[in-house]
């Protein structure tokens, strides 16, 4: 709730009554204690939240020196008798004894975190209970006899370390969310669960004891959302599949599945999973896959895929179109991610996949000797192939990670970028100047198309200056004064010296079928760069290439570009 909103609803209650006692709802540590002590509560009580925590914190605090209770102080539950009238209980960690007869009968949450009871009483009155949360609990079974609790839509068990089964469900056929998440004494969930057929979320994560689900989860045709994720002695490659595949119609209305740290190998998911069209949000992370299930292709709802911690996954292939987010931190081996069409997800995490080096339609890496030598002449990177073996030192943003690797050619936003040790332009640039900045005239031409900007530059970093993280280490802006086209851009990838104030060379290509107007004949152009790290800027330069110098005519450049470098989408985008 909003701060504001929240002062302003308490401030309505203190003025019901100057009595704590009187007021509708209850927050203050000490009232709540008083009054439950003193077994002095009303009618006008209908919630009441009190955190023996907080009001241990309390009775330590220098300004209540004065203030005596004791530590060990159990209250009665008969200091809840006159509460006739209480709606929502939230209590946490609390030590409550007596018995439960006269407890207040027409609460609708129960909120307990940390309850100490073995079991609720059979005098517990439940029977108008909407939401009944008992986390962190003591509990080993929730309740011994059948309770038939019509209004109850929310049983929250989450981290209760005792509990070993599941209740009898058969008199509570509206539940909507049964939360026993971490629960690692559970071997068993019952199959009265089959009563429950307005259930739609099932939520078992870190249950590391359970070891099968009941047969008769197939009648819960309402489920929505199943988390078994954790679940290690969950026997998946069989027992559970066969439960799996015995839900038959129930996989067709699934919208969250989550099968996270489960061991599943490529082979171990069933072969029914493809029935299950509807599934919104897959989380398959931490198992020991090495490509894309097979089934996920036919999710053609799916927005959320979560595979991180896959560390042998190589590469993905062919996600379903709808895919809006894509999470792979840690896939230390995933080399590759293609799409079946040139639709992308809007999100993809990829932090800590050190080894992916082409997402399609995003960013291209790979080494100078694996590269088509046609390419290199046509994006102007001559004689390139003779430093193949070069080592140096590129800071990835991409991916996070700071490697020593053969010379790279990388590719994002319709650039080309290489980085490699050396001290001064070639000399055959046609412009270049001293410091962060250089203008020039684009020649004109009447016979020549201009295919692109090689771009140049010499600087220097100190590497204790330099992290993983510094997204803008390097950065360009060019400005078009002539048609008024300001383009700024750094590069996710950069060469770092090897030593300290060693000259460093960012070579650039650009093509202007991506950047519109940018590069246009007789414009005048004027080129900055900025480091945004502790290092020195020494020379720039700008060279434009054409159609007629090496690499070939125009049909020739885009085929080679398109068959060899995955630079279509771009190329024609902007065309």
């Amino acid at each position: 709730m909003h701060q504001w909103l929240q002062h302003m609803g308490r401030q309505i209650v203190l003025k019901e009554s100057k009595h704590p006692e009187r007021r509708s709802r209850l927050w203050s540590t000490k009232e709540c204690f008083k009054i439950l002590r003193d077994k002095t509560g009303s009618e006008n009580i209908e919630g009441l939240i009190f955190d023996m925590d907080v009001l241990r914190k309390d009775m330590f605090a220098p300004e209540n020196s004065n203030w005596t209770s004791t530590n060990d102080e159990v209250l009665k539950t008969d200091g809840f008798t006159n509460m006739r009238n209480l709606r929502l209980l939230k209590l946490c960690y609390i030590p409550i004894s007596g018995a439960y007869k006269e407890f207040p009968k027409y609460i609708r949450w129960l909120y307990w975190h940390g309850i100490l009871l073995r079991s609720l009483p059979n005098d517990f009155p439940l029977e108008n209970i909407v939401y009944l949360e008992l986390p962190y609990s003591n509990l080993e079974q929730v309740w011994t006899e059948t309770k038939v609790l019509q209004s109850l839509k929310v049983l929250n068990l989450s981290h209760s370390p005792r509990l070993t089964k599941t209740p009898d469900f058969s008199g509570v056929p509206n539940l909507e969310k049964l939360l026993l998440k971490d629960c690692q004494s559970l071997v068993k969930v019952g199959e009265s669960i089959a009563n429950l057929r307005r259930l739609t979320v099932l939520n078992l994560k870190n249950c590391k004891n359970l070891m099968k689900l009941p047969r008769s989860i197939d009648q819960i045709k309402s489920l929505r959302e199943l988390i078994v994720c954790g679940c290690s002695n969950l026997e998946l490659r069989e027992a559970m599949w066969d439960t799996v595949d015995s839900l038959g119609m129930n996989l067709r209305n699934l919208l969250t599945l989550s099968l996270m740290n489960m061991n599943l190998s490529d082979d171990a998911f069933p072969k029914n999973l493809d029935t299950a069209p509807m599934v919104r949000h897959l989380y398959l992370g931490g198992n020991p896959i090495q490509s894309l299930p097979n089934f996920i292709k036919d999710f053609w709802s799916l927005q959320t895929l979560d595979l991180s911690g896959c560390t042998r996954l190589e590469q993905i292939s062919w996600p379903p179109i709808s895919l809006q987010e894509l999470t792979v931190t840690c896939c230390s081996s995933l080399k590759q991610i293609t799409y079946e069409t040139w639709v992308s997800p809007q999100c993809i995490n990829r932090d800590g996949c050190v080894n992916l080096n082409y997402v399609q339609g995003s960013f291209r890496i790979e080494p100078v000797g694996e590269v088509n030598g046609d390419v290199l002449d046509n994006i102007g990177f001559f004689n390139l192939e003779s430093m193949a073996n070069t080592q140096v030192v590129i800071a990835n943003t991409i991916v996070r990670s700071i490697k020593k690797l053969p010379l790279q050619i990388i590719y994002e936003s319709g650039v080309f970028s290489t980085y490699f040790p050396h001290k001064e332009i070639p000399h055959w640039f046609s412009y270049k100047t001293n410091g962060s900045t250089i203008s020039f005239t684009i020649p004109m031409s009447s016979c020549l198309e201009i295919r692109g900007m090689s771009m140049y530059l010499v600087y220097t970093c100190s590497s204790d200056s330099v992290l993983w993280y510094s997204s803008k280490a390097i950065s360009l802006k060019i400005n078009n004064k002539s048609n008024g086209v300001v383009v700024q851009y750094s590069p996710r990838c950069w060469g770092i010296p090897e030593v300290d104030n060693g000259d460093m060379v960012w070579l650039s290509y650009w093509m202007p079928k991506f950047w519109g107007n940018l590069f246009e004949e007789g414009n005048q152009v004027e080129v900055s760069f900025n480091l945004n790290i502790q290092g020195e800027i020494k020379e720039c330069g700008v060279h434009p290439l054409y159609f007629n110098e090496e690499g070939g005519g125009v049909v020739h450049y885009f085929s080679i570009l398109r068959s060899s470098w995955d630079v279509e989408m771009d190329i024609f985008r902007y065309r």
